[in-house]
């Protein structure tokens, strides 16, 4: 089986090291090539040659926006056949995609789920949408979007020192119904 792993060497989740460790892990179960993207777009570009190129599974080692560019390389010429499996390490700060899947978070133990789905070759489909001519896989906003961001920056300033991860849809959502009605 050839895999390709697109890593973002800027993912703030996980150290060369660890990089390391897990490309020798999954170096075991298949027919590795492993590269570090250089710029936005490069994602994109190699997972769109891997595609074309008849690799099996591609893994996208970084954050959301990784995820997002090797999905839309992937699916370059649209959904057929051909197009390679996707496999996802986290390394990035929030890794929404992995979480919604309910995927461990953890970057050793998402490998670990990811060569086990190798070895049983258990695959999951998951939807994807578009807008204009991008796929995206787990959101897609614009003035909604816009609305939650503000309201999540307001209520972050107001209150200092606390976590916000847990909040922002109650905003969001007060937000979105007095912009509706």
């Amino acid at each position: 089986m050839r895999a390709l792993v697109v890593v973002n060497p800027r993912a703030t989740a996980m150290s060369p090291r660890e990089r390391d460790v897990l490309a020798h892990a999954l170096g075991s179960e298949t027919d590795l090539e492993v590269v570090e993207t250089e710029n936005r777009g490069h994602a994109a570009a190699l997972a769109c040659r891997a595609m074309r190129n008849g690799t099996d599974v591609v893994v996208a080692l970084g954050g959301d926006g990784t995820v997002n560019e090797v999905i839309n390389g992937l699916l370059t010429d649209g959904v057929h056949d051909g197009v390679p499996a996707l496999g996802v390490v986290p390394a990035g700060s929030t890794n929404v995609f992995v979480r919604a899947l309910g995927l461990p978070n953890d970057p050793i133990e998402a490998t670990g789920a990811l060569l086990e789905g190798l070895r049983s070759d258990t695959y999951r489909s998951v939807s994807m949408g578009m807008a204009d001519d991008r796929y995206f896989c787990f959101a897609a906003g614009a003035q909604y979007l816009k609305m939650s961001c503000s309201s999540v920056l307001t209520y972050a300033g107001s209150n200092s020192g606390r976590s916000v991860l847990p909040f922002p849809a109650f905003p969001a959502c007060n937000s979105f119904s007095r912009s509706r009605s």
